[in-house]
């Protein structure tokens, strides 16, 4: 790792605190770069900037070794209390010093430890460079840095290469005891353990006295040591006895158990060798006992189902602790899928000596999940289609109706007929909208958004949505972050919330939209902005609140909601690469986040100019208009020839770019969804590579080529569109306005 990404590691520090953690000698790991600066530890994160050790022994005299390990000297913290010495490791790279490991080690922790070593309290433990500076003694702790002198005994048996024992009065406590040292190996530290001479001589005092009594006592211990060593036999005959029952007992659970067993060893050399297989497993894998017994997981079962097993053992062991996982594979029963659990096996001394591995048949569970989501699947189809249904159902009733109506009516009701049809065909637009956007299939008009423009653009179409009884209130952040969205469906989002907030506060309240910028840390580190929407509404119930999103799910009275307000914000928040979450609580209102991604700043320049957004002046074209259905095909035909345009009409991609080989055209009008193989993305891209002069306007009710086609600068028209949109869009494709990418800036009206 580079020391910037040690220094940004969360990960590594969480590590490192569990390796201090486990080991009580430790006081603190650091990892320390070339410049001496502290980049990540076992107690901080991150690392202070005041870290720095470039001042510290073991960092000067590592920094000019080329390796090895160094034990610094005992000295008091900058920023604890107490004594610590630092063992170090130089951290090599290729262009030579690349900073260093050092962990700080607790004195007073090899005191305690070895108190419980002293056979007397005069007795003495110590650690010892062999340059005389004492690192640690025992049992009573090092309370300052201490250097023994040149003459002591450990320093003179050092110079004359010796470890014999020798008698001195100690330098640090002024005790008389016999010494013996031991070098450790590989290290330049000896151990030193002192024997109180005062301690020695009154154990010989007392053992001439006990030698006296001891002649007496010979002759009475022979006739007891008989005695004892007939207990003992019978002790040991039933400690027999014992183990052979419970040797018993463990062979017949192993062999009766209905669950697999594997017993596996961890050898010295942390190789894993199989020791014992139940017949459970043996039945289920169609492996015997002495096919598998001996092997490593790996070689003892074939394919991908070892290399599984060996992965997740190693994971056990190297975590110390249980690991669950599940494995397919085909026995002689046919396939099977198992879910299994393995555990480790310490030993006294803290070290995994076995893994214990269960699995069970979770097959016929696993099939009855899949039929449970399906089924879960076909109920939320069956939902979504009932609802639409229901929906268009109305809504084709008043088209129908007011249709019949006008053609038998008078001419002067005829209009109110007419607008009455259309606003239903409007309405029918909306709604399949929103199923697009909860569906995250309706193509998005992607825009860089300024989050206070849009808010104060919105202001009044809130108020409107809610009630004078009821406060709005903006608090948006500074310097918010611009976000790539939607404008207008974000808008739709916002007011959608608002109607909600206003049916769940009938007898008034408060509406309050916070915008703020977020870092999110999801998988990776995403930069968004957070429009919370809160109200002090009658809340939402628990069990209500996991179906809010679904489509055409509503509490409200039949006729006062369709159930797609909130199922549109979500689709819109996640087709916009953002996500949205709701908290509610009954009679403490609802809070509602949606989470847009950041978008790059773009320059005022890059605004087009008033003379840009004014509308290009109508002229008359040669228009190319692709459409399969002829129907569909007849309205656009007839719109383009009222409006003083010459058409063509052709049904597939074929029959367009033969006309276009034969003939010139201003623009070409095609459907996305088209018959034959090619669409009309297809028809746009040879178009633009053949015919680069040619623009082309593309147009869908719904196909999954959209996002390309807006991604690739083609203008989309979605239907169902209306006249004057729809000859909008002509001028605006021929006159070659760029479609997307433009910065919103929205401004209130009359402001």
């Amino acid at each position: 790792m580079s020391w910037d990404d040690i220094a940004a590691s969360e990960d590594l520090h969480r590590w490192l605190l569990q390796l201090d953690q486990n080991l009580p000698i430790v006081d603190v790991i650091w990892l320390i770069d070339p410049e001496g600066r502290g980049r990540n530890s076992s107690r901080y994160f991150p690392a202070p900037d005041t870290s720095r050790v470039g001042d510290r022994d073991y960092f000067q005299a590592l920094k000019d070794r080329p390796s090895g390990t160094y034990i610094g000297e005992p000295r008091l913290g900058r920023s604890s209390p107490g004594l610590f010495f630092n063992v170090a490791r130089r951290r090599t790279a290729e262009a030579g010093f690349d900073g260093l490991i050092v962990t700080s080690l607790d004195p007073a922790y090899f005191a305690g430890a070895l108190k419980s070593l002293s056979l007397s309290p005069d007795d003495s433990f110590s650690i010892i460079r062999d340059d005389g500076t004492i690192l640690a003694r025992g049992p009573q702790p090092l309370s300052k840095p201490m250097r023994l002198t040149a003459e002591s005994g450990l320093m003179q048996a050092i110079q004359r290469g010796a470890d014999t024992p020798y008698r001195q009065v100690a330098q640090l406590d002024g005790v008389e005891r016999l010494y013996a040292n031991r070098k450790l190996p590989g290290y330049p530290v000896y151990v030193s353990y002192g024997r109180s001479l005062q301690v020695v001589l009154a154990g010989w005092h007392k053992d001439l006295v006990l030698s006296a009594g001891l002649a007496f006592a010979v002759a009475g211990s022979l006739s007891g040591i008989t005695f004892l060593a007939i207990r003992q036999t019978r002790q040991r005959l039933a400690t027999q006895a014992r183990l052979q029952e419970s040797e018993a007992r463990i062979h017949a659970l192993l062999q009766e158990a209905p669950v697999g067993l594997l017993l596996t060893r961890v050898n010295p050399d942390s190789s894993l060798t199989i020791e014992e297989m139940n017949p459970a497993l043996a039945a289920i894998t169609g492996w015997s006992r002495e096919q598998v017994i001996g092997r490593s997981p790996r070689d003892a079962f074939p394919g991908s189902i070892g290399a599984t097993i060996e992965e997740h053992y190693r994971e056990c062991l190297t975590s110390r602790q249980p690991v669950e996982y599940e494995v397919e594979g085909e026995g002689p029963s046919g396939p099977y899928i198992r879910h299994a659990v393995v555990r480790p096996i310490i030993d006294a001394t803290g070290r995994v000596t076995k893994l214990l591995g269960t699995s069970m048949d979770v097959t016929r569970a696993r099939e009855l999940e899949e039929q449970l989501r399906r089924a879960q699947k076909m109920e939320a189809v069956a939902a979504l289609v009932s609802g639409v249904a229901h929906d268009f159902n109305n809504l084709l009733t008043i088209m129908l109706g007011n249709l019949d109506l006008a053609r038998r009516a008078k001419e002067d009701r005829k209009p109110r007929l007419i607008e009455n049809a259309i606003q239903a065909i409007d309405q029918g637009r909306k709604l399949t909208g929103q199923l697009l956007a909860f569906g995250r299939r309706q193509a998005l008009k992607s825009e860089v958004i300024e989050i206070p423009s849009l808010m104060a653009a919105t202001h009044d179409m809130l108020a409107q949505s809610l009630r004078g009884d009821i406060s709005i209130e903006l608090n948006l952040a500074e310097d918010l972050w611009p976000v790539q969205a939607d404008a207008s469906q974000l808008q739709v989002a916002l007011i959608n919330l608002a109607v909600n907030a206003r049916d769940a506060m009938p007898k008034g309240g408060s509406f309050v939209v916070t915008a703020q910028n977020l870092v999110l840390r999801d998988g990776g580190l995403t930069e968004a902005v957070a429009i919370t929407v809160s109200d002090t509404g009658a809340g939402i119930p628990r069990e209500v609140l996991t179906r809010v999103f679904e489509p055409f799910f509503t509490t409200k009275e039949v006729g006062r909601g369709s159930g797609l307000g909130l199922a549109q914000v979500y689709g819109f928040a996640q087709q916009s690469g953002g996500s949205v979450d709701i908290r509610s609580e009954p009679g403490r209102g609802t809070t509602v986040t949606l989470y847009l991604p950041r978008a790059a700043r773009q320059d005022d320049s890059q605004l087009p100019s008033a003379h840009e957004q004014q509308d290009s002046v109508r002229r008359k074209l040669r228009v190319l208009l692709v459409e399969d259905n002829p129907e569909v095909a007849e309205v656009g035909r007839m719109l383009l020839t009222e409006a003083q345009h010459d058409v063509r009409v052709r049904g597939s991609v074929a029959e367009a770019l033969a006309v276009l080989e034969a003939e010139a055209f201003d623009l070409v009008c095609s459907d996305l969804v088209m018959p034959g193989g090619q669409d009309g993305l297809d028809l746009a891209r040879t178009v633009r590579e053949r015919w680069p002069y040619v623009p082309v306007l593309l147009m869908s009710g719904y196909s999954d080529a959209t996002g390309a086609a807006i991604e690739e600068g083609f203008p989309l028209l979605t239907k169902p569109y209306a006249p004057k949109a729809f000859l909008a869009k002509v001028d605006e494709a021929a006159s070659g306005k760029p479609a997307s990418g433009r910065v919103v800036r929205l401004v209130q009206p009359g402001r």
